[in-house]
Formats: structure tokens, sequence, C-alpha cells
């Protein structure tokens, strides 16, 4: 059986994941990012991008599991409903649990975007002239 991490372990294995993944896109997109330097973006403009890339990412996820969790829970409910109480239901997230599961991806998304960030804040300008 395989073992199982504390619960704050888990979040921060898929942050280090997520910043993984915008390392290795910042280092694709290097010359690009090289060139917005030559055009006189500073580091803290150009950490913006793996930024952006990783709230736009959360964000869209989020909004897809909560698609999927409204679309499985009018399916689920009456089909169980017959088992239950007049009133009950088996699914049921109030709009706080919808706002705690979007503020904690973005956290642990924007913890990822550390990586990514500071790979490209110490991109040199110069890197974009060396590949012409």
């Amino acid at each position: 059986m395989p073992r199982r991490h504390p619960l704050p372990v888990r979040p921060a294995r898929r942050s280090l994941s997520l910043g993984a993944s915008l390392w290795a896109n910042t280092d694709r997109k290097r010359r690009e990012l090289s060139v917005l330097r030559l055009l006189g973006f500073r580091g803290g403009g150009i950490m913006l991008y793996p930024s952006f890339h990783a709230l736009f990412t959360a964000v869209l996820g989020w909004l897809g599991a909560v698609f999927v969790y409204l679309v499985l829970e009018q399916i689920i409910n009456p089909m169980l409903a017959a088992d239950l109480a007049p009133g009950q239901s088996i699914c049921f997230l109030m709009p706080r649990h919808f706002l705690a599961a979007l503020s904690l991806t973005l956290i642990a998304s924007l913890l990822g975007a550390v990586l990514g960030g500071i790979r490209a804040a110490r991109i040199e300008p110069s890197d974009g002239l060396r590949e012409v």
C-alpha cells in the first residue's frame, strides 16, 4: 500500500509540479522573454508572465471542476433522492466552499509561479540576440 503524505505536503508537491512546468515553459519562451527585456521590461514585469500563466491555468481548472461538480450534482441528487428524507441531498456545496477552493487554488498556483518567475527575471536581454 503506498504511503500517503500528510495533508499539507500534497498542495506543496502540486505547487512544485506547477512551478517545474512554468520553469520549462519559461525556458521554451526564453528568446521571446529576452526580446521583451531588450524592449525595456524589467525583471518584475517579466516575472508577471509566468504568474499570469499560472493564474489563468488555475482559474480555468477551477472553473472546469465547478462545472463537473454542478453537472454531477444534478445527476446524483435525483438518483439517490428515494433513499433520503425530504429536503436532504447527497451533493451540496455552499458558495463559501467554492470560494475556499478558488482561494486555495490561486495560492497554490502563485506559489508554483514563483519558480517560473524567478527563472524569467534572470533572463538576460542578450540571450535573444545570441539565437538570431
